[in-house]
């Protein structure tokens, strides 16, 4: 299990709004080509979306359901094994717009005897800090945004927090720093 944060400097409802409309997302996702709604019903819908990654293109059908605090997608066929993406949109407390999490359940089967989970992680976590990018720029098409080599946009801020259970509590890391909480007696 992999969880992501970052913020969009814009109110929940308009990050949620273009979120919530998968027709647009090949305009602000990263490699998504084209997207197909194949079913919409209410609070859910079956889309086939087409992504590019640097050397194959594939299309995946994923079910799109729409939760009171954001989405949940699972991919219904497609490469993965399992692909299973939980997103949610909050005010974000120091009040610098929407805080944006993403608790992703992948495991990319046979691939992984050819990826190690090293590169997998960077391409996740790329893959985020573009999607929070692209929302942004969505948002905010006349904002410009620093080159790559400049650094991060100031409308965009992301952490790696992962945790792990041990024999005696749990091991938190929040951006290579390890954090140690006790199992109560």
């Amino acid at each position: 299990m992999i969880r992501k944060f970052g913020t969009v400097d814009a109110p929940v409802k308009v990050v949620r709004a273009v979120f919530a409309d998968p027709e647009s997302w090949p305009l602000w996702m990263p490699k998504v080509r084209a997207v197909r709604i194949l079913e919409r019903s209410g609070a859910r819908a079956i889309l086939e979306v087409d992504r590019v990654e640097s050397f194959w293109a594939q299309t995946t059908t994923i079910e799109l359901v729409f939760t009171p605090n954001g989405q949940h997608e699972r991919q219904l066929a497609g490469r993965a094994k399992k692909w299973v993406a939980d997103w949610r949109f909050e005010e974000d407390q120091q009040n610098r717009g929407t805080l944006v999490s993403c608790r992703l359940d992948l495991d990319i089967g046979f691939m992984s005897l050819l990826i190690s989970s090293k590169t997998t992680q960077r391409w996740i976590d790329h893959n985020f800090e573009q999607i929070l990018r692209g929302v942004s720029r969505q948002i905010h098409p006349a904002k410009p945004e620093k080159d790559m080599g400049e650094g991060e946009p100031a409308e965009v801020t992301t952490s790696k927090i992962q945790v792990f259970a041990t024999p005696t509590g749990l091991e938190i890391w929040i951006d290579g720093r390890k954090y140690v909480a006790h199992a109560a007696d």
